[in-house]
């Protein structure tokens, strides 16, 4: 029987977390001639809970002079966060300003944004994907649905987009 991603254990999951999104905004970034360069934590020979917040969920990538935390959504077009990944995030903007970039895997659609804009997106969870609103039994999450991120005002989906993104990270 195939199971989804959100239906395997954790230990099978954190094998994958993240791979697929970040090797395909990697292919992004250079089909789009926007070099770029491996930033945060790639499954370290630490224990990773026990690293603050703040270093555990540094963001993915430096591109241009900005920082981007890659993200993936499947076949239910939500995205989930963690709170305290927010929080660290919304750090890490304070010092250099942090881009949510977003794959939606299912579509193979892509779509850019300031993580002040994506902030104000994300809305607390009270039962649609986890009725206790927590995130592997113990974190309590936030969620941004696809077509909220994808067709926001701010959402940056086009060339013309994307080459104005550029301008801003030179």
């Amino acid at each position: 029987m195939h199971r989804t991603f959100s239906e395997k254990p954790f230990n099978e999951r954190y094998e994958l977390m993240g791979d697929m999104a970040e090797q395909r905004f990697c292919t992004w970034a250079t089909d789009e001639n926007m070099p770029c360069t491996g930033y945060g934590l790639r499954r370290p020979a630490v224990p990773v809970y026990k690293l603050p917040a703040f270093v555990r969920y540094t963001p993915d990538f430096v591109l241009g002079n900005v920082l981007v935390e890659v993200q993936g959504c499947g076949r239910d077009q939500t995205l989930k966060m963690k709170h305290d990944k927010l929080w660290a995030l919304d750090c890490w903007n304070i010092h250099a300003g942090v881009y949510v970039w977003m794959w939606n895997h299912s579509n193979d659609q892509i779509g850019v944004m300031t993580f002040d804009v994506f902030q104000d997106l994300c809305t607390d969870m009270t039962g649609a994907y986890r009725e206790d609103g927590m995130f592997d039994e113990t974190k309590p999450y936030a969620t941004v649905l696809w077509n909220d991120f994808y067709e926001h005002k701010y959402c940056l989906r086009t060339k013309d987009d994307w080459d104005n993104l550029r301008h801003h990270m030179t």
